[in-house]
C-alpha cells in the first residue's frame, strides 16, 4: 500500500514490481504519521546511500525493514515506538547505534 500511496504522490505508475522500479527517497514519510511498519528492502539497487533523517521522530513506526547503504543512523534513535528493527544486508554509517538500539530494547535482526 505504501508504494501506491508513492507513487501517487510522485505521479507515477510502475505496477510495484517492476524491475525499474527504484525508491529514492522517503521524503514526506512524516505525512505518514500513523504508519507503524516500512518495509525499505527488496526494491531494486539502490547505488546512492538512503537519507534516513525524514523518519527522524516518526511517532508511530515500530517497524522497520531496511537494505543497502543508509544514513545517519542516529536517526534510528529517534523514533520512539521502534520495537524491531531488521537490516538484511544493509549498512549503517554509525553501527554503534544498534548496540544503542538493543539496549533500549529494540529487536535488532541482522544477516550476515
Amino acid at each position: 500500500e505504501i508504494y501506491m500511496l508513492l507513487e501517487d504522490g510522485a505521479g507515477t505508475e510502475t505496477g510495484g514490481e517492476a524491475d525499474t522500479y527504484e525508491l529514492k527517497a522517503i521524503t514526506g514519510i512524516s505525512a505518514l504519521s500513523g504508519l507503524k511498519t516500512l518495509c525499505l528492502d527488496g526494491h531494486g539497487y539502490r547505488a546512492a546511500t538512503l537519507d534516513l533523517k525524514p523518519l527522524e521522530g516518526h511517532p508511530a513506526l515500530e517497524h522497520l525493514i531496511l537494505s543497502g547503504k543508509c544514513k545517519p543512523a542516529t536517526v534510528l534513535e529517534t523514533l520512539p515506538k521502534l520495537a524491531r528493527l531488521d537490516l538484511g544486508l544493509a549498512k549503517l554509517d554509525r553501527p554503534a547505534v544498534l548496540e544503542r538500539l538493543v539496549k533500549k530494547g529494540v529487536d535488532v535482526a541482522r544477516d550476515g
